[in-house]
């Protein structure tokens, strides 16, 4: 959670920098048998956050983490004028879907586990925070 409230202040502090753009990334939300665009702050404020804070509750959890993001915008890049960079999009008419493989395979699974057993502690005794240290050798 913390990482989602980093990258959101992130994607905040510059998402107006380029003149006429917004930067903050769109996510793909399955629609039936389509899809569509959500950006990150809506995703967040509206799924994410909440959906964090009822597991907290749901579980008797707290935090003293701040849910609520730092948002603070830099002003628009002055090296840029507005339609100096602009987004081409190829679209073609409806085509049909690929076939979907139905097959059931344990891949996700198996990457998950390779990444555990990659983890060099005994869970058991040890309590582990992320390391945020930038190693140089």
């Amino acid at each position: 959670m913390q990482a989602s409230i980093i990258s959101l202040e992130f994607f905040n502090a510059f998402r107006y920098t380029i003149p006429g753009l917004d930067l903050m990334p769109s996510l793909c939300v399955q629609k039936n048998d389509s899809f569509g665009f959500v950006k990150y702050d809506i995703l967040y404020n509206q799924v994410l956050c909440p959906l964090f804070t009822f597991s907290l509750k749901k579980h008797s959890l707290q935090t003293d983490l701040k849910l609520k993001p730092l948002i603070f915008f830099y002003n628009n890049s002055t090296a840029l004028k507005q339609d100096q960079i602009r987004f081409i999009l190829r679209a073609f008419p409806k085509i049909e879907p690929p076939k979907i493989n139905q097959t059931n395979t344990t891949m996700g699974k198996t990457l998950m586990n390779s990444i555990r057993d990659s983890i060099n502690i005994d869970t058991d005794k040890v309590f582990q925070i992320p390391d945020y240290i930038r190693r140089t050798n």
